[in-house]
């Protein structure tokens, strides 16, 4: 798992390497591509992946980014695993250029050369831990969830004891939260309650093994 996953433009790379460096030393877990996909492996797979396992992707919103077929992928990966999304303004988009909906909704952390860097870096820490636990059980559980998907939806993937607790806690508060639970997540937990009444009948007789 890693605090934040960076979603920019190649052409943005100096200041994102300058983002990553502050985050980093903040103790910040940061997934960014140049660092963190090995290689010869599926490039697109380790970018699902870290977005997956991260807690908040952040945007770096630029003229660059808004062109870039691949960013906006990873906005929609990012949208359909339920994460928490941060857009940074480092470029004013260019004329007749739009914000994606997603995120033009979103409250933005101003980060242009003409803002006060320093202050901007504080509000974005704050973004992040706004609600961290929240974010971290959301995160824990669509690993979980993306799992037990992969793997057949076989029982021996469900979740047990206090992380079924957990994990129906997390759905049932989830109406008031901000990201709510995804449906998979739902299916997921829901499918974990019967595997343990199943389970629970049988050790009791109920049903023959």
């Amino acid at each position: 798992m890693t605090d934040v996953f960076i979603s920019y433009s190649r052409r943005d790379k100096v200041f994102t390497q300058k983002l990553v460096d502050a985050l980093q030393a903040a103790n910040r877990e940061v997934w960014a591509d140049w660092a963190s996909i090995p290689a010869a492996s599926d490039w697109d797979a380790e970018i699902k992946e870290g977005i997956e396992k991260t807690n908040t992707v952040l945007f770096v919103l630029s003229p660059e980014w808004i062109k870039s077929n691949e960013c906006r992928k990873e906005m929609d990966h990012a949208i359909k695993m339920g994460k928490r999304m941060v857009p940074i303004l480092h470029i004013m988009p260019a004329e007749g250029q739009e914000v994606p909906p997603e995120l033009a909704k979103l409250n933005w952390v101003y980060m242009r050369e003409s803002d006060d860097l320093d202050k901007a870096f504080v509000t974005l820490q704050s973004a992040m831990d706004t609600d961290l636990d929240w974010i971290k059980v959301h995160t824990r559980i669509q690993v979980r969830a993306l799992e037990w998907e992969k793997k057949n939806r076989s029982a021996s993937f469900a979740l047990r004891g206090e992380d079924l607790t957990e994990g129906e806690q997390f759905i049932a508060s989830g109406a008031e939260k901000s990201p709510a639970p995804t449906h998979l997540q739902s299916e997921y937990v829901l499918a974990s309650r019967r595997d343990a009444t199943r389970r629970q009948r049988q050790t009791l007789g109920f049903v023959k093994i």
